[in-house]
């Protein structure tokens, strides 16, 4: 910033030269308030108006932007002036604004000539965007005319820091609250549904490019092929009043498994949006939970019944066979060597946690029944079938 200010001042320098080359005697006066003494040529006195720029923190705008400089000058000769000529420089981030776009850098006093003791004056609209640091600058002003001192002029400015504005979305998720499981279907009824993010802009500025973005949870899917997690608001999003209608975006999701015991969804909704010009893109997160009951498991086992015949008393010990394994759904089971009093047939996880019993009735020793294990989660699971005190067991797999 400081070689910004000696540019300046060596700018002016040069200028003051070349008019005082041109027969202009000119006098470099950088105090705000100056009186220019020359025996023979007319006198101006300058005086100049600047705003005190504040920050407005709660619509994230400055006050007064775009701003004013004024710079006013009185002759304290005793002969009109001839035309007076004023012009400002303006350093970098500072532009010149409407009225005075694309460059009206350089204008007339008003009015252009002046009597004895009449003051003239001359304005420039100047715009300054939104920064988080405060920032300084000297603006230099000239004035001149054919039978008037040149002179320069600086005035200090001070932009204010501008924070970041806190969030301008307020999201809110709906989903349900729960799947129900149908066993007559042996399905979730509930299923698909429907997840759906709402968000409305609570603050005065407008919210550009709103979208919403789901992050599915494991063995969760989006139904339709051609879905994505994004979806767009209304764009722009502005300040929500009680009465208006809120925005929403919704998706169609599918869950894919079959878990026997009570588990939860949880789904990740982030809004995101762009706020005022100059600010980084503003997004907020919300979260939604979707209780999956357990499924039970099934009541029995499908028996199927052989005529081998074994000879009474005959001692046989229990053995078993299963297949597939392993198997993405029916397994079949077939034991032997059971005496003729029920066997009890029991499954469960690595944990001993069990996860289907029932009781099937040997015929002639043998037993040959199926399993449905489609509705488990993949893992190791162990079977056992016995009577009479005598149990055979086998580890199978479900993919």
């Amino acid at each position: 910033m400081q070689y910004r200010f000696v540019h300046l001042r060596i700018l002016a320098m040069c200028l003051v030269g070349i008019l005082s080359i041109m027969g202009h005697r000119s006098i470099l006066a950088q105090s705000h308030v100056g009186t220019f003494v020359d025996s023979t040529r007319l006198q101006l006195r300058c005086k100049h108006v600047k705003p005190l720029i504040t920050a407005d923190r709660e619509h994230y705008r400055y006050d007064p932007m775009p701003f004013q400089v004024t710079m006013s000058l009185t002759n304290t000769g005793a002969v009109n002036t001839d035309t007076v000529h004023a012009r400002i420089i303006v350093p970098a981030l500072l532009q010149l604004h409407d009225p005075d776009t694309p460059d009206s850098s350089a204008k007339m006093l008003l009015p252009a000539v002046l009597k004895p003791g009449e003051e003239g004056f001359v304005v420039w609209t100047l715009w300054h965007p939104i920064v988080a640091t405060t920032r300084e600058y000297l603006i230099g002003m000239w004035s001149w005319g054919d039978n008037v001192d040149s002179a320069y002029h600086e005035i200090r400015v001070l932009i204010p820091p501008l924070l970041e504005p806190r969030s301008l979305l307020a999201p809110t998720c709906i989903t349900p609250d729960s799947l129900h499981f149908d066993t007559a279907t042996w399905t979730y009824a509930s299923n698909p549904f429907t997840v759906t993010l709402r968000c409305v802009n609570r603050e005065g500025l407008p919210a550009y490019d709103a979208s919403g973005f789901v992050y599915l949870p494991a063995d969760v899917v989006l139904s339709d092929a051609g879905d994505t997690p994004r979806h767009a608001f209304p764009s722009p999003l502005n300040e929500w009043k009680s009465g208006d209608s809120v925005p929403a975006v919704q998706w169609n999701v599918t869950y894919t498994k079959k878990h026997p015991n009570d588990t939860f969804l949880d789904f990740k909704f982030v809004a995101g949006a762009k706020g005022y010009p100059g600010f980084p893109e503003d997004s907020v997160e919300t979260w939604c939970r979707v209780r999956v009951p357990g499924v039970p498991p099934p009541v029995g086992c499908e028996e199927h019944f052989s005529d081998r015949v074994i000879r009474n008393g005959e001692a046989s010990p229990i053995s078993m066979l299963v297949f597939p394994d392993p198997t993405e759904g029916l397994l079949n089971v077939v034991a032997d060597g059971l005496s003729a009093n029920a066997a009890r047939v029991t499954l469960t996880d690595l944990l001993g946690r069990m996860v289907l019993e029932c009781t099937v009735i040997p015929v002639s020793g043998r037993v040959v029944t199926s399993i449905d294990l489609a509705p488990l989660p993949s893992g190791m699971y162990l079977i056992r079938i016995g009577n009479d005190h005598s149990t055979a067991a086998r580890v199978v797999r479900r993919w």
